[in-house]
């Protein structure tokens, strides 16, 4: 039985591979069938604006295999994801997805939306019949870890997001004068970080909320002063934006360049700054090429948020050793699983040999009354502990020992 995973990210793959590859909430009850059918045990997806990954524990696979499932799941060729992908086997798994919930691996370290994004694809994969007790122990130690490292290192005193990023991106290129009128379409998390950011910065802007569930439009712009929309009045609540926040979930872009063309068109050379934070995209980088109109996507934040690298990389040192120390930590509770079998077994197997034995002395011995034959149950019961008592102290206290299998050698079993 082994751990391991397969995925791509963003400093190995660029947006429209991504795109490919984002798997929404109702193509993952498919994607855990076929990854049952093939033979994986237990199994966790995880897919965001800046990765796809798939962990597995199992008997059967490597993370070859969970490339080729979710290449076939996508329609997507395996030889385009050969050189854009990461593997982890084994610990390797364990020290990365720690890395991932601790947000020591994402675009912005230290955004807290990655805790929120991997427990809700936990919960996903519970609801599915997919996570057991090695991928829930696994997972629930990474919360534990991710919550040390927020608690126990300044990483936490420095809460960004790639919304924030993406707001104070908006501030440093477009800057705040004409910068008044704020577009936000989608009403999820990522958007209203961006948008709080935003009007942080931007005095007495005013902000208009499009989405396609009119409720949470409204939610949002009561919440922040604003006006809602429905996605019916796209053409009008652009022609008001000076920078626009998008952050729908959708599968293919909405705003394109002949949608925007005319508007740009009778805004007289006022500036349009857009930023796309959805993967896939909800804008088409061929927009970018209009008169006036900035466009950043997930991609172009990734430059931004490497100004700050170096500082962010120091921060990193500081939370590797809680890192280890999890990983070493989970080590111990997969090797005491391990020891548990083993002296179950062992245990099953002495227990089968003294009862086989007991039985035939009882027999030689004639007519026993009860008390005098469970004396004897109870003696031979007592050897029986006494004679294990150190093999199992053995297998608690070193069930990990480099080339030992116990299970053959205290079974006397030759290899």
């Amino acid at each position: 039985m082994k751990l391991y995973a397969w995925g791509i990210h963003h400093t190995t793959a660029p947006v429209e591979l991504r795109e490919r590859l984002a798997l929404s909430r109702d193509e993952l009850p498919d994607l855990y069938r076929q990854l049952g059918k093939f033979g994986v045990e237990e199994s966790f997806v995880l897919s965001t604006c800046n990765r796809t990954e798939v962990y597995a524990f199992g008997q059967k696979g490597d993370p070859g295999d969970l490339r080729n499932i979710l290449a076939q799941h996508k329609t997507i060729d395996p030889g385009d994801l050969q050189h854009t992908d990461r593997r982890f086997v084994s610990s390797e798994v364990v020290d990365h997805l720690y890395q991932v919930v601790s947000s020591l691996d994402s675009m912005v370290i230290g955004e807290p939306e990655i805790v929120h994004q991997v427990k809700g694809a936990f919960e996903t994969a519970r609801e599915e019949g997919a996570i057991g007790k090695i991928l829930g122990g696994l997972t629930q130690r990474a919360f534990q870890v991710a919550k040390r490292v927020r608690t126990e290192t300044d990483l936490s005193s420095k809460p960004t997001s790639v919304g924030a990023v993406g707001a104070s991106l908006a501030i440093k290129i477009f800057g705040q004068q004409g910068a008044q009128e704020i577009l936000v379409l989608g009403a999820g998390e990522m958007a209203e970080v961006s948008l709080r950011n935003l009007m942080g910065q931007v005095e007495g802007c005013n902000v208009h909320v499009c989405n396609r569930d009119q409720e949470k439009a409204k939610r949002l712009a009561h919440e922040v002063g604003g006006e809602a929309w429905g996605l019916d009045d796209l053409a009008t609540v652009w022609s008001k934006a000076d920078i626009a926040i998008c952050s729908l979930g959708i599968q293919q872009a909405l705003i394109t360049r002949e949608f925007l063309e005319p508007l740009v068109a009778k805004r007289k050379g006022r500036p349009l700054f857009i930023i796309d934070l959805g993967v896939p995209r909800n804008v088409d980088g061929d927009v970018r090429h209009l008169e006036d109109v900035f466009l950043y996507n997930m991609d172009h934040l990734q430059h931004y948020a490497d100004d700050n690298m170096k500082f962010r990389q120091e921060l990193v040192k500081e939370c590797l050793p809680i890192i280890a120390e999890g990983v070493k930590d989970f080590e111990s509770w997969m090797s005491s699983l391990e020891s548990q079998g083993v002296i179950r077994d062992v245990m099953k197997h002495h227990r089968e040999i003294i009862d086989l034995e007991l039985e035939k002395s009882l027999k030689k011995l004639g007519e026993l009354d009860e008390k005098q034959e469970g004396e004897i149950r109870y003696l031979v019961e007592r050897v029986l502990k006494k004679a294990m008592h150190h093999p199992i102290h053995t297998l608690r206290n070193n069930p990990g020992e480099e080339g030992m299998n116990w299970r053959d050698f205290f079974l006397g079993r030759r290899g």
